[in-house]
């Protein structure tokens, strides 16, 4: 846990809600001497006062702690989810009209393969016959 980060969210939160540290520390019920050491992080048990400072400011202890709203987080693991799945499908998709395309090509080269075959059949019967002659 990186005080100095929570520190900085402490202060942010507080900026946003156009309070003083003389105020916010009224609302939450703390001395303001305490609650400046939260925004200076000077202090281990700021948690103890994270659902206070929640009601007052309206940022949950996920967001000081991680830094954005857990519900934030599972839109954006959800976004990043369907965006996976739609580009998976995109790759298979393509993958699927690739192997189309090479059997359609393998198609193509044995039919070309059995037709040089035949005509190899008849140069060969063409060469038996003029042998025979000789």
């Amino acid at each position: 846990m990186d005080k100095k980060k929570i520190s900085e969210r402490i202060k942010t939160a507080r900026d946003k809600t156009g309070m003083s540290q003389v105020d916010i520390s009224l609302k939450m019920g703390i001395g303001t001497t305490t609650y400046k050491n939260f925004e200076d992080g000077n202090i281990n048990y700021v948690s103890d006062h994270f659902e206070e400072f929640e009601k007052v400011t309206g940022v949950s202890a996920e967001e000081l702690l991680i830094g954005i709203r857990p519900e934030a987080f599972s839109d954006d693991l959800l976004n990043d989810y369907e965006s996976v799945k739609e580009k998976f499908k995109a790759m298979a998709d393509d993958y699927e009209r690739r192997l189309e395309d090479k059997e359609a090509i393998i198609r193509n080269q044995k039919e070309s393969i059995e037709l040089l075959q035949r005509q190899n059949g008849v140069l060969e019967s063409i060469i038996t016959k003029l042998s025979k002659n000789d």
